[in-house]
Formats: C-alpha cells, structure tokens, sequence
C-alpha cells in the first residue's frame, strides 16, 4: 500500500553534493515518518547517492538523480512528481528545517490552511562564501527576532503588492510559495496540470 505523508520536502540540487549530503541528514533528523524527502539531483555524476546509501531503507528518502542537464525549474518540476505529502515544501541544497516543520504542517492540516508563510528569522552564511563577512571561517548566523504570533492574509492583496514593487523582496510579501513556505499538495497539483 503506498504511504501517504503529511509533508513533503523537496530539495532540487547540482553539483552541491557536500552540502546537500548535510541538509538531508538535518531533515531525516528533525522529521518523523510523517515527512517524506524528494532529493532531485541533476548533478554529472551520482556521487551523492552513493554518500547517502546508509539510508536506502529510509522508504521515505527518495534521490532521484536525472544526468540531463536540467533548467532550475525543470529540476524542481520534475521532484514534483514524487510527491506524496498533504503539503509541500521545498528548500535549498544548502538549507535546512526546524524541528517543529511537523508541528506546523499539522496545524495547517487541521485548520484547513492553503499555505503558511514563515518570517524570514534567521539567515546563514555558509564558510565558502567569505567574501559576504569578515573573519568567516566558520560560517555566519544571524537570528532576527522569532515570535509565534501568525495572521491571515489576503494573497490577491499581496500579489498587487509584489507586482508593485517589481516583484522584489518576496519573501516579504505574504504571497505563498513552495520555497521557504508550505503549500497544500491539491494546489501544487493544479499548478502542474494547468487547473483553476
């Protein structure tokens, strides 16, 4: 019988096996069997399966590793077909989740919420990318005020709000996405095969 999941994650890459290695490793750490992983690897070669065999038998861990050179989107299009998550998420190669990513797809879940919107409250600065910060060398954490107050938005409202501004800074705007934001699966479906 196939597992249904509560959220899926999906983490497109290429060629940033080092880092992705990691991320995965954070995800199936924080996350139950509740979550399911989508690695979408477009890399040259399929190292980072092969760093990542300990966890064949993680049914909920799929790499699927496609050789042919891929644009961005269809890279993340193509893990879109993996999913089997009520919700949907999806991260950076070189990102990671909170702990309580669950507790709030199963909030959502259960109020019957289309998307959730984080604030954007911490940011980090991988070592390799020194030139951004001075004495670097391990890397740069920064941690904005994190409240759990949430509100509703209205998206038609911050839509005319994005365009306005070029659609500059969205990850300001209250307008849902995948990246960085959870998103129902029925809504992601629709998007894919051209619904209303």
């Amino acid at each position: 019988m196939e597992k249904n999941y509560l959220l899926s994650i999906v983490i497109p890459t290429r060629n940033r096996q080092f880092y992705c290695n990691l991320v995965v490793r954070q995800v199936l750490s924080v996350t139950s069997e509740n979550t399911q992983i989508i690695v979408q690897d477009n890399s040259d070669t399929d190292q980072l399966r092969n760093e990542l065999r300990q966890f064949a038998k993680e049914e909920r861990l799929i790499i699927n590793y496609n050789s042919k050179r891929l644009s961005f989107t269809d890279n993340f299009t193509e893990a879109l077909s993996f999913v089997k998550g009520k919700y949907v998420c999806m991260i950076g190669d070189d990102d990671g989740v909170l702990a309580n990513i669950e507790d709030v797809a199963l909030f959502a879940y259960k109020t019957n919420l289309d998307a959730v919107l984080p604030s954007l409250g911490a940011v980090y600065i991988w070592p390799t990318e020194k030139s951004f910060i001075k004495n670097g060398e391990h890397g740069y954490l920064v941690l904005s005020h994190i409240n759990r107050k949430t509100k509703k938005v209205n998206c038609k409202d911050e839509l005319q709000k994005l365009i306005h501004t070029g659609f500059q800074n969205y990850q300001k705007k209250g307008v849902p996405r995948l990246y960085h934001g959870i998103v129902a699966n029925k809504y992601v479906r629709q998007m894919i095969e051209g619904g209303e």
